[in-house]
């Protein structure tokens, strides 16, 4: 599995990004009054426990080996790599805001409301945020002090209780951040996934956690979902290691998570007023929603890696992209 590592740390943050996307995408049809198309609903009902949980949760892994540069470096490297895409990024965020009321709410978007978008607990780029927080609080406590900190930061966010807002949002995903570390510094743990039985309590555990939501449970940031998202992240790395041969497009946005993520919003928005603009029905407007949600971004990607300019919107002073070499005739 060590040789797979990074491998299935991208495959797993993928899912978690489309995970996100269709949940956004529901948000948008919903508030345009398209009808969601068959199973919408249930999906992300049932991944409601999931899509960021197990984000966090696997950036927790590569902390360690994070927390082995020095200061300057790690700080340098956060702040150029995740605090600044989270301040371009919200920053087109409240620009879209803007225009979208110009077009859809009479100027009800104004210079109070571009600037609680900094810093409002429900702007789509909290997670950078949470991110960026997170590296520079590990990096403050001692391995111990993280471990033992994960049940009283879950406790506290059981009991404050405020549902999605961040009194319980940040200790909770900071534990799971801190669990994801203390299970990659025990990496024996996983051999428990060779019994059949432990596999098949995995397997029904994880299950009952995806069902939960359909059927009605609160399933975001309580304690009793962290034993699923453990499971869940678990079956899925049991999966992956059978697959041995890439998957290309999934690798692809696991491994510019942060690229997917923090572009996706805008131009998801903006296909849904398009849809609205263009009298679509649920499927083609949601068809149109997802393709401009991960599509855009994918070119993006491509594009970063040719121009540094778009490699300005997700690092600061990004390195200049390799110029081709000369064909030799």
């Amino acid at each position: 599995m060590a040789a797979q590592r990074l491998v299935w740390i991208d495959r797993i943050r993928a899912l978690g990004i489309i995970m996100v996307v269709t949940y956004h995408t529901e948000i948008a049809l919903v508030s345009r009054g398209i009808d969601l198309i068959p199973g919408m609903w249930t999906w992300n009902a049932a991944t409601s426990a999931m899509r960021m949980q197990i984000i966090i949760f696997v950036s927790g892994f590569l902390l360690e080996r994070t927390l082995r540069k020095s200061w300057g470096v790690f700080l340098d490297n956060k702040l150029r790599t995740i605090a600044w895409p989270w301040f371009v990024w919200t920053s087109i965020l409240a620009i879209f805001l803007v225009i979208g009321s110009w077009g859809f709410g009479g100027h009800t978007f104004g210079w109070q409301q571009v600037f609680d978008t900094y810093l409002s607990q429900y702007t789509y780029t909290w997670y950078l945020a949470y991110l960026f927080a997170f590296f520079v609080i590990a990096r403050l406590l001692t391995p111990a002090i993280r471990a033992w900190s994960i049940p009283v930061l879950l406790v506290f966010a059981q009991w404050v209780g405020d549902y999605d807002g961040w009194h319980t949002r940040f200790p909770y995903m900071l534990a799971l951040f801190f669990l994801g570390e203390l299970v990659a510094r025990h990496p024996r743990w996983w051999d428990v996934l060779k019994k059949k039985w432990v596999l098949a309590l995995f397997v029904l555990v994880t299950a009952a956690s995806l069902v939960a939501g359909p059927l009605g449970f609160k399933t975001w940031y309580t304690i009793w979902s962290v034993p699923g998202t453990v499971t869940f992240v678990a079956v899925l790395v049991l999966l992956s290691d059978r697959i041995t041969r890439p998957i290309g497009w999934l690798e692809t946005i696991g491994r510019e998570a942060i690229v997917f993520y923090a572009s996706h919003l805008p131009f998801l928005k903006t296909a849904s007023y398009l849809a609205v603009i263009l009298g679509l029905g649920r499927w083609p407007a949601t068809i149109l929603i997802l393709a401009a949600a991960l599509g855009i971004p994918a070119l993006l990607v491509k594009l970063r890696s040719r121009y540094r300019a778009v490699g300005w919107l997700y690092e600061w002073n990004p390195k200049s992209p390799p110029k081709s070499a000369p064909v030799v005739p």
